[in-house]
């Protein structure tokens, strides 16, 4: 095998767009767009700027078992959100700092939390946002928010706030 692969080494090193021409040919779109997606996550680039060969290497990285829950991710979220209130299709009215932690305004009224998942296109409804600072951070990141993943968080419906219930709501 180490013969085998230092012999065809050198023909890996095009780049991932002549690689996916010359040995994947007639692949679609939407494959195209998960390998990139792929890459993005793996080593935070595109194809257009990496070699065939790391291409290859984050196609392969899900089957290291490295950096994926093993029972997937909704098993990681049971994990974090075990002993914690959870809100689902909860409408977020408005997010403001508070000391170390946040309040929320929804459906289910005012509360306080010390760490909040919020799973909805925050990047899309800056409005329910009152801190700048808090709107300030999340603009750093919206210009990383790809097509592919913007239609994601659409469809994303699930709400986890994890309450601090000894602290008093102004």
């Amino acid at each position: 095998m180490r013969n085998l692969i230092l012999k065809y080494f050198r023909e890996f090193l095009i780049s991932a767009e002549r690689g996916i021409k010359e040995y994947l040919n007639n692949i679609d779109k939407d494959y195209y767009d998960f390998m990139d997606s792929h890459v993005k996550i793996i080593v935070q680039s595109s194809i257009e700027r990496i070699n065939f060969l790391i291409l290859l290497l984050c196609l392969g990285y899900p089957f290291t078992g490295i950096g994926y829950s093993e029972e997937g991710m909704g098993r990681l979220i049971e994990a974090i959100a075990k002993d914690s209130d959870i809100y689902l299709k909860t409408e977020v009215k408005s997010i403001k700092r508070y000391n170390e932690g946040l309040i929320i305004k929804g459906d289910f009224g005012k509360e306080i939390f010390d760490r909040v998942i919020l799973a909805y296109p925050v990047f899309e409804d800056m409005n329910t946002i009152e801190d700048e600072n808090l709107k300030d951070y999340f603009r750093k990141y919206i210009h990383l928010i790809t097509e592919e993943l913007r239609k994601t968080m659409k469809n994303i419906l699930y709400l986890q706030y994890l309450r601090i219930p000894e602290l008093p709501i102004g």
